[in-house]
């Protein structure tokens, strides 16, 4: 299963999002999440991060640990 999440997060201050990211894991632990963001705040969830730039891959972060 996929749950593509675009932005989801761009109005919520960090407590809510740190919150929605939790129960994502609780309720959805074997969903693969992906996560598009232009917050730092929400890379600390990612188990791995890409920055897409022109349509490549230009970064890559593997490795990130959540709350």
């Amino acid at each position: 299963d996929l749950l593509l999440l675009d932005e989801a997060t761009s109005a919520m201050d960090e407590l809510t999002e740190a919150a929605l990211f939790q129960a994502l894991q609780v309720a959805l632990p074997e969903v693969t999440v992906i996560f598009i963001t232009h917050r730092p705040t929400a890379w600390r969830f990612a188990q791995a991060v890409w920055h897409l730039e022109d349509g490549r891959v230009t970064m890559e972060q593997p490795g990130c640990t959540g709350p």
